[in-house]
């Protein structure tokens, strides 16, 4: 049982267990089929004898749940995966087409008898055949050659008709090409070398468009056989059939008893081989191929010892190397013999410096390789001769060893102290006499501030006793505090304390300025009660009251002297009209302050009175009597409601006799009267 078999049945007992739960597809209804195409199912899956299933995992152009034929897979059954009413076990259509996928047309389907049409394939080796009909019935088909049951991976032939040469044989990793056919309406594909559980094999026929049963009237050749409409009703004689391209050439389709038979006498497509020829006629040549058979060209490499050879083309792929001399393992022999440019690389001491023997008796030599080209050696093969020990720090006797007559040599040794401390070892003497230390004789030297002995009497710095005492700097909020140390220049000891900068003086009960004095000149302005400009000076650390002025007692001074946004409140009628004196001496003014702001006073001053003057209307002398009301005037007729009074002009008040009255006056003396 197949894989895509077993996942129908899956899916069917599926179906079976959910068929209660309900659907998103056509036919929720248990008697009504569940989807009528794949467009009623969900992403991922195919319609199936109205049922949605796994869409499966390979080409299924049409949907119809069945791989297509030219994969090669156990699963690729579909002989038309561009119609979805074609695949295996299809009701016959009796359209022309082969819709079970059984290499017979329209059988079962009422015919005419003793008619015949094409059947089978052209597709590979296979050639179509021919049914007759019988009884009413198309019988088998007869003649041509049917698809072979498996593939010769031999002969590089579509043995199996699937349109794929040699799908699932063997193959080169990357290596792909063209399959199929480009005649009529069909178009090539490709097969790709692909990894098959470890192996790789040459896979079916991916892409392009496989052929078709003839469709009549269409003037396209759906069977990609080279002619058009053949097996379909024709009323002329003959036309031309095939195609002009690569190796094929045209031929001619001729009418027979009403029928267009097959193109005869053309020349059709072949597989492609590499000749540099368009055999299968798509207008590309020798398309995956890398070579032309029969061609050779040379191969290896002549770097260093290799030696080229020669390979020949054969089935369109590159033959093994013949004749060339290849890389061997590297030798010591002044030759590349792994050819990759370099010379006895893997010797990395060749030619590097060697000697033979010790001490006096050492010869130098280089390192050269070994006559069998394994390695290397020393090219000095004899040392020198030596003699007796002496004690002159060389190995005279040649055995590794030098002055060991003479104990002592060599061991430690040491002169002087501190700074002037050095170490050694005991050597000969020039003469070789006795053994002397050869350490440094490192003299003393003045004392300095540095930290170090200069004198090496094991004592630092001891000419300046301050160093590391403590100091400072500064006064007031400058005021830091450091040690005494050493100048750059090692003469003087000096504080590393670095007093700040001052600020500016603060009332704080601190000397910010840095000048031994605290809260010095600190002033700041204010506003004071009364909205004045005031000041403030610095009191034992902290700001004074402001100095400004302060609400009084108010006065009558046109001030505000309380502060409290009012000016002489208190004083009643301060600015009212008043009055002094009367008659000629009434004179009017207005309230105003007293001098010393106390109170309030009427700054009108009377007038001085004046001698009485008779018949003026005035009172002259201020004694509240006017003219004829007054005992010092002789007239008595002028009455005082005879006076109109005036008004007051330069403090005096004045008066007027109506002149009715004068003239009445005038009229009375000229008549004698008084």
């Amino acid at each position: 049982m197949t894989r895509l078999s077993l996942g129908l049945i899956r899916l069917v007992v599926f179906s079976a267990l959910t068929a209660g739960c309900g659907s998103s597809v056509v036919g929720s209804d248990d008697a009504q089929p569940r989807c009528n195409s794949s467009t009623d199912c969900a992403t991922g899956y195919v319609c199936r004898d109205g049922e949605c299933i796994v869409k499966p995992n390979c080409t299924d152009l049409d949907h119809d749940g069945f791989c297509d034929l030219r994969e090669g897979c156990a699963d690729c059954t579909d002989c038309n995966d561009n119609r979805a009413d074609i695949f295996p076990g299809a009701d016959e259509a009796c359209d022309g087409a082969d819709n079970d996928c059984d290499s017979d047309t329209d059988e079962g389907c009422p015919c005419n008898s003793g008619e015949e049409k094409p059947c089978g394939t052209d597709v590979g080796v296979c050639s179509k055949g021919v049914s007759t009909c019988s009884d009413g019935q198309w019988g088998e088909c007869q003649g041509g050659h049917q698809p072979e049951d498996a593939e010769n991976c031999t002969d590089d032939l579509d043995n199996d008709c699937n349109g794929a040469v040699n799908d699932g044989c063997d193959c080169n990793q990357g290596d792909s090409r063209s399959c199929g056919s480009s005649l009529g309406e069909c178009t090539p594909g490709a097969q790709n070398c692909a990894d098959d559980g470890g192996d790789w094999h040459w896979s079916g026929c991916l892409g392009g468009t496989p052929p078709e049963d003839e469709v009549c009237e269409d003037g396209l050749d759906n069977d990609c056989e080279g002619s058009v409409d053949n097996g379909c009703l024709c009323d002329a004689d003959k036309r031309p059939c095939g195609l002009n391209v690569g190796i094929c050439y045209a031929g001619i389709q001729n009418c027979h008893q009403g029928v267009w038979g097959a193109c005869e006498g053309g020349g059709m497509p072949e597989d492609e081989t590499c000749d540099g020829l368009d055999n299968d006629c798509d207008h590309l040549t020798d398309e995956g191929c890398e070579c032309l058979d029969g061609v050779f060209e040379s191969c290896g490499d002549d770097t260093g010892e290799c030696r080229v050879g020669t390979r020949t083309c054969d089935k369109g792929h590159w033959g093994p190397c013949q004749g060339a001399q290849g890389p061997v393992n590297e030798l010591c022999d002044g030759k590349d013999n792994d050819c990759d440019s370099q010379i006895d690389e893997d010797f990395a001491d060749l030619m590097d410096g060697c000697q033979v023997g010790l001490g006096i008796c050492a010869r130098p030599g280089v390192m050269v390789c070994l006559a069998n080209g394994s390695g290397t050696e020393c090219s000095q093969k004899q040392p020198g001769q030596g003699f007796a020990e002496a004690c002159d720090g060389l190995d005279n006797d040649c055995d590794g060893e030098t002055d060991e007559d003479f104990p002592g040599v060599g061991t430690a040794c040491s002169k002087g102290q501190g700074p002037c401390y050095a170490e050694g070892v005991m050597v000969c003497s020039p003469g070789g006499g006795q053994l002397v230390c050869n350490a440094e004789d490192i003299p003393p030297s003045a004392e300095l501030c540095d930290g170090i002995d200069n004198n090496c009497d094991l004592n630092v710095d001891e000419n300046f006793p301050y160093v590391g005492l403590p100091c400072s700097a500064g006064v007031g909020e400058c005021f830091t505090q450091g040690h005494y140390v050493c100048s750059a220049d090692g003469i003087q000891q000096v504080c590393d304390a670095v007093a700040p900068a001052g600020s500016l003086e603060d009332c704080d009960w601190l000397d910010n300025d840095c000048d031994g004095r605290t809260d010095e000149g600190w002033i700041e302005p204010c506003t004071g009660p009364c909205g004045d400009t005031g000041y403030r000076i610095c009191v034992s650390g902290s700001p004074s009251q402001c100095y400004a002025h302060q609400p009084e007692t108010e006065l009558c001074d046109y001030y505000d002297n309380n502060c409290d946004g009012n000016t002489d409140e208190g004083f009643s009628g301060l600015g009212n009209n008043c009055e002094a004196g009367q008659g000629g001496c009434l004179s009017r003014g207005y309230i105003v302050c007293t001098d010393n702001g106390t109170g309030t006073r009427c700054n009108a001053v009377a007038g001085r009175p004046q001698t009485e003057a008779c018949n003026d209307g005035v009172d002259n002398d201020c004694d509240n009597d006017t003219d004829g009301d007054d005992s010092e005037c002789s007239c008595r007729n002028l009455a005082m409601k005879d006076l109109v009074p005036l008004h007051v002009v330069g403090g005096g008040l004045g008066m007027v006799v109506f002149g009715k009255r004068r003239k009445r006056r005038r009229g009375r003396k000229k008549e004698g009267r008084s």
